[in-house]
């Protein structure tokens, strides 16, 4: 089996002995799941011992070539050590075991010919979060292009999701910011912990030790004695001096960044650098304006700097990424998937996250959806519904006035306004090429 689940998961998962499973990787072929209303059961499946004459191991040029196809549509996705059970004709004929879904047993001929199902964004269930595999790749490589490598540390709190980070890492992006410890876990388990950032200051001793437990460079802020000495006495290693800027939040004010620096290096810190953020600026509609404000926040982090010393000053976000020049790396995040507040704005990057949600209820004059405030980060104003106008919204229902005649059962598209929030709502995004959905990937860095 895989790495995350051994043998030994698996006897305990199906009961089978262990010396029964001689494979490294079992894996199956191409739609190995998407069949036979493959179907997650309460309780432990029907027993299958693996056919080793009908699997293969991933070396095997037929089942490996198909193995980026494998797991993909299973819907919801398995959690590590969770077991679906594959039936046809209610036979059991596999099963799939794993964290990633990936590992499956079971017989060859019903793996390849099963039925791919839920392929189409019209058949998920809603509210479903779909991502514009177009819309992302350009929005990628756009900031591939004006920010490369080092100059932006993409912020996996707008998305939470490894997979999208692996991405941004293949365009050159090996260096992240996060926002909690369970970001930056996941992160470091993914194999994506070259560099990241905690651009948030955290006091919990547990939560501290685990971060300095971590195989990744970890990097926190700090903005005063008391976070300092919390590094310090959880074993970190490294830290940034988190500055205010002009947006009342953490930060220490930039006439004493220098004072911390010294404290910090004297408990045995290394101090990386500043990190300041202009949150502050980076909606403002109007350029102009955002251009100067920008400028005087990072007047003020400069200074800091200049006391502090280190290679970094950290900053700036996806409303400022192409005017905030003064820092030397830009925590830009919502630019990969974007929400409507941010397409206000004149940026280079396209709306790349929808949610598909069902029309519910019609009346004479309005209708209903079945996405609301449960699904939909609504700090930023209404979500966008295409083609309506929205009134709005409630916990499970976004109620809006029909711009065309809609019907019960009729799918529409809901644009959110901040996209940070609204993916945090959801455990999976389902990327979408036109109608068809190509992939799933687990939102695996909710939490704290």
């Amino acid at each position: 089996m895989r790495a995350a689940v051994g043998a030994r998961a698996v006897a305990a998962a199906v009961g089978l002995e262990a010396e029964r499973v001689p494979l490294v990787e079992v894996v199956g072929c191409d739609r190995h799941v998407a069949s036979i209303g493959a179907r997650r059961r309460p309780r432990s499946p029907q027993q299958v011992a693996p056919d080793a004459a009908l699997v293969g191991h991933e070396g095997h040029s037929e089942v490996g070539a198909e193995r980026p196809q494998l797991g993909r549509r299973l819907d919801p996705p398995l959690g590590r050590n969770q077991v679906v059970t594959l039936r046809e004709r209610r036979e059991v004929v596999g099963v799939v075991v794993g964290g990633d879904g990936r590992s499956v047993f079971g017989r060859r001929s019903h793996l390849c010919n099963a039925r791919t199902r839920m392929t189409q964004v019209h058949d998920l269930p809603t509210p479903a979060l779909v991502v514009d595999t177009a819309a992302l790749e350009h929005n990628l490589a756009a900031m591939a292009d004006a920010l490369p490598g080092e100059r932006c540390r993409p912020h996996v709190k707008a998305h939470k999701t490894t997979a999208l980070a692996r991405e941004q890492a293949a365009r050159g992006h090996h260096a992240f910011t996060c926002a909690t410890p369970r970001e930056m876990a996941g992160m470091a388990e993914a194999g994506l912990g070259d560099d990241l950032l905690l651009a948030n200051e955290i006091v919990d001793p547990d939560r501290l030790a685990r971060l300095a437990a971590l195989d990744a460079r970890v990097t926190v802020a700090v903005d005063s004695e008391a976070t300092i000495d919390a590094a310090a006495q959880a074993g970190l290693h490294e830290v940034v001096v988190d500055v205010y800027v002009g947006m009342p939040r953490c930060g220490c004010p930039p006439d004493r960044a220098g004072q911390l620096a010294d404290l910090a290096r004297a408990r045995g810190l290394a101090v990386r650098g500043v990190m300041g953020y202009e949150g502050h600026v980076v909606g403002l509609h109007d350029r102009a304006t955002r251009v100067d404000q920008t400028e005087t926040a990072m007047r003020q982090l400069l200074d800091a700097h200049a006391d502090v010393g280190g290679e970094l000053v950290s900053g700036g976000g996806t409303g400022t990424f192409d005017i905030n020049t003064w820092v030397t790396e830009i925590q830009a995040g919502s630019y990969a998937l974007m929400d409507t507040a941010y397409g206000h704005l004149d940026l280079p990057f396209e709306l790349a996250l929808s949610i598909v949600a069902t029309v519910i209820s019609v009346s004479d004059g309005w209708a209903v959806a079945d996405c609301g405030l449960k699904a939909l980060g609504m700090d930023h104003g209404d979500p966008t519904v295409i083609g309506h106008t929205v009134w709005y919204c409630s916990d499970e229902h976004v109620t809006f006035g029909p711009d065309s005649p809609v019907a019960v059962g009729d799918r529409v598209r809901v644009l959110p306004a901040h996209v940070d929030p609204t993916v945090a709502y959801h455990d999976r995004m389902h990327l979408a090429t036109g109608d068809e959905v190509v992939d799933v990937w687990g939102v695996d860095l909710r939490g704290w």
